[in-house]
């Protein structure tokens, strides 16, 4: 990455005393944490499960959690469609001190905890993605939220941290670095497209709209 930003390469990063290793360093993880939070990348996506017991209504996230997907909905496993997020503290507020509950369940990420309401029973759960902040590996490749060891490598592809540690460092510097931002997210582009995997092309009209869900995928008989 140093070559990348025009400077001789250090021998090392994280064990030197060197000034610019050091900044090279942080600012790796910097770069790290900038293309992470720039997309939902499909790679750091992890599936997240709560268990009911019939009483608790308050889960903590998962210990790697970073934040939900912009798209994102829970499932309950005894309904076949998603629970309700409510993102208004009012409207939250007034349900609860109401005892109104939508039967399908309804839930909302406050006070650092996911609340859902009503109470799942014991057989029931409550299922989601959300985006790991592990975006990093270690020599064992070992998933870790950062980079402290010269031996631990990005999960994405190394490209994209080097072309952000050239744009962002040339700008820091205060130089022009408009051609090297353009690289950068033009690289990013390529790898969201690769990220969502194969995607299927239809030829003529749609014939189901987007965002519609089946009423009951089943068969109901006299």
């Amino acid at each position: 990455a140093a070559k990348e930003m025009g400077l001789s390469a250090p021998s090392s990063v994280y064990t030197s005393s060197d000034p610019f290793a050091r900044e090279l360093g942080a600012q790796a993880i910097e770069a790290a944490t900038y293309i992470a939070k720039n997309y939902d990348w499909r790679l750091f996506l992890t599936f997240a499960t709560f268990p009911g017991d019939g009483t608790t209504t308050d889960f903590d996230p998962p210990s790697d959690y970073d934040r939900m997907t912009v798209k994102n909905q829970i499932w309950r496993s005894s309904t076949i469609r998603p629970m309700e997020g409510i993102q208004d503290l009012d409207e939250w507020t007034f349900r609860r001190l109401r005892g109104i509950n939508n039967p399908l369940g309804e839930w909302i990420l406050l006070t650092g905890k996911f609340k859902i309401y009503p109470a799942m029973k014991v057989s029931e759960t409550a299922q989601f993605y959300y985006c790991s902040n592990k975006i990093v590996n270690d020599q064992g490749s070992v998933a870790k939220t950062t980079f402290t060891a010269d031996t631990d490598t990005f999960r994405l592809p190394e490209r994209l941290i080097k072309l952000a540690l050239k744009w962002r460092g040339r700008a820091m510097k205060k130089w022009d670095a408009a051609d090297e931002q353009e690289e950068y997210e033009i690289a990013q582009a390529q790898e969201i497209v690769r990220d969502k995997g194969s995607r299927i092309i239809n030829v003529g009209k749609a014939r189901w709209p987007d965002g519609v869900q089946i009423a009951f995928p089943g068969i109901i008989s006299p």
